[in-house]
Order: structure tokens, then C-alpha cells, then sequence
């Protein structure tokens, strides 16, 4: 199952993570490891972005220099989310929300990877891992999963590719389409068949 295109709320989720990861970002701020995980809640024209972004311990001092640069990386990303943002009236950012200056280095998201690997978490199929990188509720979806899944005996994972290319193609194609689903289309609110 695949659809098209993305709303303003996925496409900021997308762009979130990528500006975090990006190797430009991890120069400036080499403490921000790369299992970063955005969840974008939006409420009419305002955006609330949460972000558990795994700090790289080695990079940190102190638990003053932890919050000195997760409240850096909080700035950063506030203005590019801002500046990215089509018509909303407010974007809020918020990281590691579960961090408690008053617990020490326990209150805070340190890592020695970068990653929650190191905690037991090891990512495995089945909690989301939709190939478009976004896991929308609001959206259908399929419970096959691509990861984990051979290509060569098991076609699934190149149709879950390819759904969503289908449903881009005909969303940047076909004249009238509001949004596409691999399966139906959306023209004038009446569904299409046959795509």
C-alpha cells in the first residue's frame, strides 16, 4: 500500500530527521547520535514536533554541557522546521522530553553508540518500519513489512517500494487528483478505480 503525496506534517516529520542526521549537522553537533525518532502532532495550523535523539556521551562533559547543546540542536532545529513550514501559524520543538536535570547523568539521553541498540532495543520488525520512513496513523497501510523480508522469494518488499512510487507518479500526473492511494485515486472527493 502506498500513497501520495505526503502532508505538510509527514513532509516536516521527514525533513526533522533528515536535518539531524545530515553530515553538515553532526560536524556542528557531533553529541547527536543517529537513532533520532521525530513524532509531529498537528492541531489545526500548529505543529508540535517531539524528538528522542540519543546524545553520544563522549562528546559531553557534564550535565550543563548536555542541556547547553540539546537546547542548541533544540534552536537549530526550531528555525529550520520554522523556515520549512508551509502555511502554519506555530511550530513547537521539544527533545529528549523525558530528561530530568536534577537525576544527573541518569536524567539524561546518553549513549556510547549514538543509538538504543545498546539498551536492548534492537529495531525489529513489526512496531512501524513503513519504507516511506514515516509511520501515519491516519493513513492505510499494509501489515506486510519490508524489512526482514527476501526479494528474491518474496516480493513484498519491492511492492511496498513501488506503491509508493505508483501513487507519486499518478498524483504528479494525472490532472484533478488531490491525493493518491496505490489501489484508488482521490479526484473532486469521488474515488477512481482502476489505478
Amino acid at each position: 500500500m502506498g500513497y501520495a503525496p505526503l502532508s505538510e506534517t509527514e513532509r516536516l516529520v521527514l525533513a526533522a530527521e533528515k536535518f539531524l542526521n545530515a553530515p553538515s549537522f553532526k560536524e556542528s553537533f557531533p553529541e547527536a547520535g543517529e537513532d533520532i525518532k521525530v513524532m509531529g502532532y498537528r492541531l489545526g495550523k500548529n505543529l508540535t514536533l517531539t524528538v528522542a535523539m540519543a546524545f553520544v556521551d563522549r562528546f559531553i562533559q557534564d550535565a550543563k554541557m548536555y542541556f547547553d547543546r540539546k537546547y542548541s540542536i533544540q534552536k537549530e532545529l526550531q528555525e529550520f522546521i520554522t523556515k520549512s513550514s508551509g502555511a502554519l501559524d506555530s511550530v513547537t520543538v521539544a527533545i529528549n522530553t523525558l530528561d530530568d536535570p536534577e537525576r544527573g547523568a541518569a536524567g539524561m539521553y546518553l549513549t556510547v553508540l549514538g543509538t538504543s541498540a545498546e539498551a536492548g532495543d534492537g529495531g525489529q520488525v513489526g512496531r512501524g518500519n513503513r519504507v516511506n520512513g514515516v509511520i501515519a496513523f491516519n493513513r492505510p497501510s499494509t501489515t506486510e513489512v519490508a524489512a526482514g523480508k527476501n526479494p528474491i522469494s518474496h516480493v513484498g518488499k519491492i511492492y511496498n517500494l513501488q506503491s509508493h512510487e505508483i501513487a507519486s507518479h499518478i498524483h504528479r500526473e494525472v490532472r484533478g487528483i488531490r491525493k493518491s492511494l496505490f489501489g484508488f485515486a482521490v479526484r473532486s472527493g469521488n474515488p477512481l478505480t482502476g489505478f
